[in-house]
This record gives structure tokens, C-alpha cells and sequence, in this order.
């Protein structure tokens, strides 16, 4: 269960999401959420959030493990950001810039998500106690949520799901929900479960200090 501190949060994005689907009723049009239209620029918006967010969290972090974990989400934020991002498109379509930029993304963006996946593998095998018990902590909700609403927005652009309505807007919806929780995991207080109902790792942790 999330804590209180985030629970204002959660609420706050529910009322975005409300804002949108009330958008969409009230005018009846796909221009807010086509390409580089309202709901993409959002998206952006939180993610940039993210990375500032996220790279200040890391900076007052006192333990190896929650370093290595907020700067792999920083890194897991910039990622996105830059698959999200169009920066081609505001070049002239014959611009030199363009289209090295054009060739440059596939390789600079496969290199970011590899940056990220490596960050996020050294924390969480650093230590498995505290991998353990990070699992059921507010941020790994908040990124499991993030992730299965990322993967459902894919299902939808890949027409695999369909809802009643655009599909197109139920995916950006999600996507800019799930980048949502990824900026409220930098101001989670808990990175790790703290609870007596696991005696298991309770035992582990013992044995570990004899």
C-alpha cells in the first residue's frame, strides 16, 4: 500500500486524466492528442520532471543502493525522453543536422536504454536483502504501475486491445499516466518494505549480522 504522503499525488493524477477525458468529450476532436500536439507535450513535460526530479533525489540519497536506484530511474526518464522527443522534426527537412540526427537515433537511443538497464541491474544486485525488501516498497509500485501501463498503451498502439473510443488516445493517456508514477517515485519516502509479516527475511537478515 502506497503512503499517505503519495496518495494526494495518485489523486492529482486522476484528475488530469479526468481533465483529458473531459476534453475529449467536450470537443469531440483528435488534435490534442495527435503527434506533437497537448497530450504528447505533456508527456514530455513529466518526463523532463522526471530526470530533474530524479537527479535530485540521487543527489540526497545516503545509501549505495538508493543511488544506484534513483539514478537508473534518471536514466530510465531520459531514455523515454528521447524516444518521445521529435528534436529532427524542427530542422529543415534538408538539413544536414537532420538527417545525421535521423540516423543517430537509433543507436543513441539503444545505447540509453542499455545505460539504464545496466544502472538499474548493479543496484539491484548489489544487494539482494535490500533488492528483497525494495519489492514491496512505494517505489517499486509506483514502477510497477508505470510499466504495466506502458505495456498497455503498446497493446493499444499495436491494435492487440481495443477500447470503446479512440485507441490512440487511451495510449497517450496511459503513457502520460505511467510517466506520471515514474515522477512520483523520486518523492517516495520508502524504497524499501519495512513490516513484521515477512519472518523470512526477518530470518535472513539475522543470519546476515551473525
Amino acid at each position: 500500500m502506497l503512503s499517505p504522503r503519495l496518495l494526494p499525488a495518485m489523486l492529482v493524477m486522476l484528475a488530469v486524466d479526468l481533465c483529458f477525458v473531459l476534453l475529449l468529450l467536450e470537443r469531440g476532436s483528435d488534435a490534442f492528442y495527435q503527434e506533437n500536439s497537448l497530450l504528447e507535450n505533456a508527456q514530455l513535460t513529466a518526463l523532463a520532471a522526471c530526470v530533474a526530479a530524479h537527479a535530485w533525489r540521487q543527489r540526497r540519497t545516503v545509501s549505495v543502493f538508493e543511488h544506484r536506484l534513483f539514478v537508473a530511474l534518471g536514466l530510465l526518464a531520459f531514455a523515454i525522453f528521447y524516444r518521445e522527443s521529435d528534436l529532427q522534426s524542427l530542422l529543415a527537412p534538408d538539413s544536414a543536422l537532420r538527417n545525421a540526427l535521423f540516423i543517430a537515433r537509433r543507436i543513441l537511443g539503444s545505447l540509453l536504454w542499455l545505460a539504464a538497464a545496466i544502472a538499474l541491474w548493479r543496484c539491484l544486485a548489489h544487494d539482494r536483502l535490500r533488492t528483497r525488501r525494495f519489492l514491496l516498497s512505494d517505489v517499486a509500485l509506483l514502477m510497477a504501475g508505470c510499466v504495466a501501463m506502458m505495456v498497455l498503451a503498446a497493446l493499444l498502439d499495436k491494435s492487440v486491445i481495443h477500447l470503446p473510443g479512440p485507441n490512440r488516445f487511451y495510449e497517450e493517456l496511459l503513457e502520460f499516466s505511467a510517466y506520471l508514477s515514474l515522477l512520483f517515485a523520486a518523492f517516495a519516502l520508502r524504497t524499501e518494505f519495512h513490516g513484521s509479516a515477512l519472518p523470512g527475511w526477518a530470518l535472513e537478515r539475522n543470519q546476515s549480522r551473525s
